[in-house]
């Protein structure tokens, strides 16, 4: 790592051991739990986890995202709390398992907790956003191409809901650039995310990211 990338990460982790969580940097290029993901921050085990085994232009922008969750968590982010659906057990967590056919969810639930889910990670980009525009930490890591990536991942819910489908590992990030070149480098209002047919090209570019997880073994991705 360069001396710009050691110092933020020191920080993060100087921030997560005043805050009470521990924190998991894995040199893999995914993790694996109920699915797929590159990093993630667990509020129940004050956990924070990042898959490190790729190039450090793409996993620093994931420990500013999840960094950003613990700020959600810790300062109290309504958008976080509102996750919550039930005791001990957030939108997400239910998303992740009706996603691998754990469990079964009414459709109008599973609509209400994409929508919860989907409104916490945009408060969340757009704090990730804010810090990769200030350049604080010298990390060179373009906001712009960030902020499109970002907006994949928001338009994304909406295929998650009607297809049930989850990120393929290696598909949704900035080095994609057919996926970049039809999403918007600004964030909209949420309710604007689940409006696929505005942007030409996006609904096809998000299904190629796209893999059932239904009935699968998320290692053998």
């Amino acid at each position: 790592m360069k001396v710009n990338e050691q110092r933020f990460v020191r920080h993060v982790l100087d921030e997560a051991r005043r805050s009470n969580v521990t924190v998991s940097l894995v040199p893999l290029p995914h993790l694996t739990g109920i699915v797929p993901c590159v990093g993630y921050f667990d509020d129940s085990k004050a956990h924070l986890g990042v898959a490190t085994g790729r190039s450090s232009a793409l996993w620093l922008g994931v420990l500013i995202h999840e960094y950003e969750h613990m700020r959600q968590w810790r300062d109290g982010s309504p958008a976080w709390a509102a996750t919550q659906v039930a005791e001990e057990v957030d939108a997400g967590t239910l998303l992740q398992l009706w996603l691998r056919g754990l469990v079964e969810l009414e459709a109008e639930k599973v609509a209400r907790y994409a929508d919860l889910t989907m409104r916490v990670e945009l408060e969340c980009e757009k704090a990730t956003a804010r810090t990769l525009r200030s350049d604080l930490w010298g990390l060179g890591l373009d906001p712009v191409r960030y902020t499109q990536s970002a907006n994949a991942y928001l338009f994304f819910h909406s295929i998650m809901v009607r297809d049930r489908l989850w990120i393929k590992p290696g598909t949704l990030n900035h080095l994609n650039t057919r996926l970049l070149e039809v999403c918007p480098d600004h964030f909209l209002p949420a309710e604007q995310y689940t409006r696929l047919g505005k942007w030409v090209g996006l609904e096809e570019q998000l299904l190629k990211c796209g893999v059932s997880l239904v009935d699968r073994d998320p290692d053998e991705l």
